[in-house]
């Protein structure tokens, strides 16, 4: 309840319209092209989802090479996914991908969905798709890894709080046992003194009075002896541990996740002043700055880019071959890119009360 809700939260709440600033108008309706090609209002928050959820995210784009746009992208789950980590920083990984069941049904499906989107892609695509397994393209491949040390592998957002789960699972487990097992109070039945003694025969019919009499819709009267007490024990609310832990599990794992319980429960909105000052906001600018360079700025943008020539004015690349392209895409300072402008503001602002400003003003 509180990990997805966060990770939900985060990936959703950044994103919203957007505006492209910087460029010609012109050069801008190509960029744009490939944004809602690639449908970026949806894409973005699902990036955002695995790259805190499983610490990565890895999918290949689909480029047109006579329209010079992306058309598509395939996603990849993580457990597909082979990634050999380099020691370079410009360098990335070699990705080797298993080709899943949902692949294979596409490549041998007789759907007319099926057969039109194979005429759109291209032919080199569908043969790679085909085998086995194989290596993605770097220069199309889009690679995305959260790395809170240089040289270690990509954590979980979520692994923060594992500590406080891990006691929250067991106590879960045993609450879930506890309930399977009985859900009322247990009935002790004490019966004999010492001027009768009760015997196994009469103990055990006994019993089986009170236990009918539990079954008795209608209400039941049971008739014994002045030496027989029935009293209940160990209540069943007794063994309910993990209910009575939440309230005290709860501050701990947000704590870990640094969101305010405010933003999660819904009672504080991003435009209130008080939270509007708070880490969480700037914490959550910088999440959506990083995710937007890594998925528009350097790696959609460059390479549509270079594929319809955009660049500065007075500058020359050379991009004949593959090695000289990638070598462009990685330093695209040439080039003519564009800048993101989102439209929901993130920034905190100092004033009391933008009213009382507004009116003093």
């Amino acid at each position: 309840a509180v990990g997805g809700s966060a990770a939900d939260m985060l990936s959703t709440f950044p994103y919203s319209d957007f505006t492209l600033t910087g460029v010609d108008q012109k050069r801008i309706d190509k960029y744009t092209e490939s944004m809602v090609r690639l449908n970026i209002r949806s894409l973005m928050p699902s990036v955002t989802l695995g790259y805190l959820v499983d610490g990565e995210y890895c999918s290949s784009l689909i480029f047109h090479q006579k329209e010079k746009v992306f058309i598509d992208m395939i996603n990849y789950p993580i457990d597909d996914c082979t990634v050999e980590h380099t020691a370079f920083l410009g360098v990335d990984p070699v990705i080797t991908v298993k080709t899943n069941e949902m692949l294979r049904r596409f490549i041998q499906s007789d759907s007319r969905q099926a057969k039109a989107l194979r005429e759109v892609l291209p032919k080199s695509l569908l043969q790679v798709l085909a085998e086995p397994a194989f290596e993605l393209d770097p220069l199309t491949a889009l690679y995305i890894a959260r790395k809170t040390i240089p040289g270690s592998p990509p954590l979980s957002w979520l692994k923060r709080m594992l500590p406080v789960y891990l006691i929250e699972r067991t106590l879960y487990r045993a609450t879930l046992v506890e309930a399977q097992r009985r859900v009322r109070s247990m009935l002790h039945v004490a019966m004999g003194d010492d001027l009768h003694e009760f015997t196994p025969e009469e103990m055990a019919e006994t019993v089986n009075q009170f236990q009918l009499a539990d079954q008795d819709p209608l209400g039941a009267v049971v008739g014994t002896r002045n030496n027989v007490t029935a009293t209940e024990i160990r209540q069943g609310g007794d063994f309910w541990k993990w209910t009575d832990q939440i309230d005290v599990l709860t501050p701990y794992k947000l704590r870990a996740l640094g969101i305010s319980e405010a933003f999660l429960s819904g009672d504080a909105t991003y435009s209130n002043v008080e939270t509007g000052m708070s880490v969480f906001m700037e914490n959550t600018e910088t999440l959506r700055a990083n995710i937007t360079y890594e998925v528009l700025t350097n790696k959609v943008f460059p390479i549509v880019a270079v594929a319809n020539d955009f660049f500065k004015p007075g500058k020359e690349v050379n991009t004949e071959s593959r090695r000289r392209m990638q070598f462009q895409l990685s330093n695209h300072n040439d080039l003519d890119i564009p800048t993101v402008r989102w439209h929901k503001r993130l920034d905190a602002k100092p004033e009391e009360n933008m009213m009382e400003m507004l009116t003093s003003l």
